[in-house]
């Protein structure tokens, strides 16, 4: 994508091998898929969002390559997205350690859906066998979302909410999962479990190859805004 050029990803293309945005990306407000091998936002936009304007809709992007076998890009490797300013991963053509002008900056904008919250205490103890968790805070965990139960771990999906405190999951808990608090010579003790969401409606992941290599995002002197959700 050239630097005087905004492309609006209003479908999901074919794979690509590289992608290089010199100009700006932005994604359109629906449900895109984006397979690719390299992705390089040198000096460019890359917008999947807005902080005002959340992403409500479903991304993934999926990057290829075997990170041993791949062909590497200079100074960021195979298999990645990273985002540079117009001067690359070297000088920013203007010298290290200097304020780059904003015009020069490589930008990988993501904000996804807002949530009530994404991490919690659970109220009660639930017992193995359960399918039911309350709670200590409101959630927005819904239907077909996966979870995390802690201490053991255990991922689970949620099925049905009852409340803004109560949900179902779909596979019983494994085990006994204790919520308690106390107080001992004056200090406040909390053992109560947690939930986590796992679920995001925008995903960077990277394709199974033959040892299960993940997908590395690089960030060298451009700028990244992202919602991070845990």
């Amino acid at each position: 994508i050239p630097e005087d050029q905004t492309i609006l990803l209003d479908e999901s293309p074919p794979r690509l091998s590289v992608l290089l945005v010199l100009g700006a990306l932005v994604f359109d407000r629906q449900d895109l898929n984006l397979d690719t091998s390299y992705i390089l936002v040198q000096g460019g936009l890359m917008e999947i969002g807005t902080e005002d304007e959340p992403f409500e809709q479903q991304v993934t992007i999926t990057l290829h390559g075997d990170r041993r076998k791949s062909v590497e890009l200079p100074f960021i490797g195979a298999k990645v997205l990273a985002v540079a300013d117009r001067g690359g991963f070297t000088t920013h053509g203007m010298g290290r350690g200097v304020d780059v002008p904003l015009s020069q900056r490589g930008v990988l904008d993501i904000h996804g859906k807002t949530r009530l919250r994404t991490w919690t205490k659970v109220a009660q103890t639930a017992t193995k066998g359960s399918k039911t968790i309350v709670t200590s805070e409101p959630t927005d965990f819904a239907s077909g979302e996966k979870i995390v139960v802690t201490a053991p771990h255990q991922e689970v999906t949620v099925d049905q909410r009852i409340d803004n405190y109560t949900f179902t999951i779909k596979e019983p808990l494994d085990q006994t999962h204790v919520s308690e608090e106390w107080s001992d010579d004056g200090h406040e003790i909390d053992m109560r479990f947690e939930v986590a969401l796992l679920s995001r409606n925008i995903i960077i992941q990277g394709a199974g190859g033959p040892r299960g290599d993940g997908s590395p995002t690089l960030e060298d002197d451009g700028e990244v805004a992202s919602e991070k959700q845990l």
